[in-house]
């Protein structure tokens, strides 16, 4: 059962990082800045998957690292009993 659980969460997850992809190759970008102390805007991402996460700075990773954590352990955990 928990396999199961498992690769739903992470099915969805997958799904999520292509629609990520997709809408970066689009060139569609948030307005604003990514980080005001370093002075990155979000139109300053370059398009590709691997090129944009090249361009984050490491603080960002370690947020995105963070609040995917706290995601999978508090927010989206699965109730054993369903």
């Amino acid at each position: 059962r928990r396999f199961v659980e498992m690769e739903i969460k992470h099915g969805r997850l997958a799904m999520a990082a292509f629609l990520g992809v997709i809408t970066t190759y689009s060139g569609i970008r948030w307005p604003g800045y990514l980080s005001l102390a370093e002075g990155i805007k979000f139109s300053d991402l370059p398009g590709g998957a691997i090129a944009s996460w090249a361009a984050l700075p490491t603080s960002a990773w370690l947020q995105i690292v963070l609040f995917i954590s706290f995601l999978e352990v508090y927010a989206l955990k699965q109730d054993p009993e369903k």
